[in-house]
């Protein structure tokens, strides 16, 4: 039913559902893009009305908010190695790396803290450097978006991780040594690298326009970049403590905390940022599986209906030449050759029809199947048919052997244990023992050997085969005054859900 919008005239007309689903998404985009730019205002807003003189200087709150920082990213960076040892994928290495990165040279920043009244080129130096380290490691998480994930025996391996570890401790001895012993200038060195994690920041925005990356953690990604360029901007702007400088500080805080947002979410759900997908890209997936399995479904439902008519046709020409046949032995065969083939149909038909999965109960076929089978040997009422069976579920490869080997020793015990119209009884027993079933197809009948042929027929070897598919071993042995045929086989595992149903 499709939704209609009323109109004057009583007239109804379809919803522009493609237009408004384009609205909402430029709506969409809206929003997301006035979040990312947000702090910009904020800059802006203290650039132009701050004074110049007003600061805020607090060192025990600085030292304790960059120790709080620490922790965290310490934390988020533990969550994100997982989230790499699990999946592999080389995004979650780098950005394991940016967080580790961010840890090691922010570190000496906030324990530097003191400093700022007698070195302030040691104390501030290492802020954009910090950012500088992790802008570099988050563009080439970017650049490795959809690359192969790594082997599980190499993700813990000290050649992947060393190589990029040891330099950020290098950044750490290269910022020390430039703000004591002044030989390059502290300025240049401070706009270098907060320029260098801009322009990072912006070199991995470009990547994720070019690669045309999506996904629902990657807005948490692309907003982070933009606010950890703005954040270098604002330090760009900003003198020490002054309210520029803090703001800098919260808006690069937010920035790590979103992007920390998407690590946990990653964690939670795939353990990686490429194999999470938006309800939208999943609502597509799902009804492309949908119309894919109705597909198969109709021509499951084809295929099934053209088996049964062809099965169907074979045995009424298995029926008309037994009918013209004037040869007893041809129309022997045959009979056997359609109670084999009946049987094959009466599986189709109860996999068919039955909504299994992937087990089916034996009793209710077997009944069946014997019927059937004593119908086709028109024996009337001299063979008296008694079934014993168990509830016992078998799979679909089981259920085909054991209704083929029921159908051979039935055939074998009409043929065979009562010739010449002797009367008498047949048993069919299937009881389960445990992980095993037990098949005995049992009568009193003349006795094995004791009829033409019985003891090396087609049937008997057919049967002795079919059991060995079982897993099991076909026995002879004397009944109640004639012969009991037995296999012991094994039961295949059957899901708690499929047993509880049961």
């Amino acid at each position: 039913m499709s939704t209609a919008a009323l109109v004057p005239g009583n007239r109804a007309t379809p919803l522009p559902h493609a237009r408004i689903a384009a609205l909402v998404e430029g709506f969409r985009l809206l929003v997301l893009g006035l979040l990312a730019i947000g702090p910009a205002f904020g800059i802006a807003y203290l650039e132009a009305f701050q004074d110049p003189a007003l600061v805020a200087e607090a060192h025990l709150f600085h030292e304790i908010a960059i120790g709080v920082s620490i922790l965290l990213a310490a934390f988020v960076t533990l969550v994100t190695w997982t989230c790499y040892d699990s999946s592999g994928e080389v995004l979650t290495r780098f950005l394991t790396l940016g967080f580790l990165g961010f840890v090691v040279v922010y570190t000496p920043h906030g324990l530097l803290t003191e400093q700022s009244s007698h070195n302030m080129a040691l104390f501030l130096l290492y802020g954009p450097a910090s950012r500088m380290v992790m802008a570099f490691f988050l563009f080439l998480g970017l650049l490795n978006y959809r690359a192969e994930h790594d082997a599980p025996e190499v993700r813990r391996r000290a050649s992947v991780w060393l190589p990029w570890i040891l330099p950020q401790f290098a950044v750490v001895a290269a910022v020390w040594w430039v703000a004591t012993t002044k030989a390059v200038d502290p300025s240049i060195v401070r706009v270098v690298t907060e320029g260098a994690a801009i322009a990072l920041c912006a070199a991995s925005l470009l990547v994720l326009a070019v690669k045309r990356i999506r996904g629902p953690l990657v807005w948490c990604y692309a907003v982070a970049l933009v606010w950890f360029a703005l954040s270098s901007g604002a330090f760009f702007l900003a003198r020490p403590w002054n309210h520029q400088w803090w703001l800098a500080h919260a808006i690069f805080a937010s920035g790590f905390f979103l992007l920390s947002y998407g690590v946990v979410r990653a964690y939670q759900t795939t353990r990686a940022f490429s194999r999470l997908y938006s309800a939208e890209v999943m609502m597509g997936q799902l009804a492309d599986s949908q119309a894919a399995v109705s597909t198969k479904e109709m021509l499951l439902r084809e295929l099934n209906h053209r088996v049964k008519n062809s099965l169907q046709i074979v045995a009424n020409l298995l029926i008309l030449e037994e009918a013209r046949s004037q040869d007893a032995g041809v129309r022997s065969v045959l009979t056997e050759i359609r109670g084999r083939l009946d049987a094959i149909s009466l599986i189709h038909r109860r996999l068919y029809q039955a909504d299994y999965d992937g087990h089916f109960d034996a009793a209710s076929t077997l009944t069946e199947l014997c019927e059937n089978l004593l119908a086709v040997a028109n024996t009337g009422n001299r063979i008296h048919f008694r079934l014993e069976v168990q509830p016992v579920l078998v799979t679909v490869d089981q259920g085909i052997t054991l209704m083929l080997l029921v159908n051979e020793l039935v055939t074998n015990a009409v043929k065979h244990g009562f010739p010449n119209g002797r009367p008498g009884t047949l048993w069919v027993r299937l009881i389960r023992h445990g992980a095993h079933a037990v098949l005995e197809v049992e009568d009193d009948g003349v006795g094995f050997g004791k009829s033409d042929k019985s003891s090396d027929g087609l049937g008997l070897r057919l049967s002795r085969q079919l059991a060995e598919e079982l897993g099991g071993h076909l026995e002879i042995g004397t009944g109640a005054g004639g012969t009991r045929f037995s296999v012991n086989f094994p039961l295949a595992v059957v899901t708690p859900r499929v047993a509880a149903e049961a």
